[in-house]
């Protein structure tokens, strides 16, 4: 019963929209596609989008390796200068080397994937050559 000081807040559920009804397995309309990723319905083509997106990530953890390595780059140049706190830049260059180096091998997971796609992609019957590098 409202008391007056705090006005009767709507259901927050009201808005929502119903939940998903729950269909039986042998329910066409509500069963899961269990041809997903096979070549009928264009696995192969997955498979060459799933590898050109590690390829892209690859290119992406390079960039990022080569800002950290440009970065401990001027950490070293900044402690050859003699410019503020030596520990600091010595601390930051190997931390930025590091990183580098990590990035570097995200990178190269992300293009043993893509080979791994582009060898799936191509025992589908997809065609696609696979990328030089």
């Amino acid at each position: 019963m409202p008391s007056g000081r705090h006005p009767e807040l709507a259901d927050p559920r009201a808005h929502l929209p119903a939940p998903p009804r729950h269909h039986s397995p042998l329910d066409p309309q509500g069963a899961p596609s269990r041809n997903v990723g096979s070549p009928a319905v264009g696995g192969a083509t997955n498979a060459t989008l799933r590898a050109d997106l590690h390829e892209l990530a690859a290119e992406f953890h390079e960039l990022a390796a080569s800002i950290h390595e440009w970065r401990a780059a001027e950490h070293e140049q900044a402690l050859r200068d003699s410019e503020g706190d030596a520990n600091f830049h010595q601390l930051w260059a190997g931390l930025r080397q590091t990183a580098a180096a990590v990035e570097r091998g995200s990178a190269y997971e992300d293009r043993h994937a893509a080979m791994y796609w582009r060898r799936h992609a191509e025992s589908d019957g997809d065609g696609a050559a696979p990328a030089e590098s």
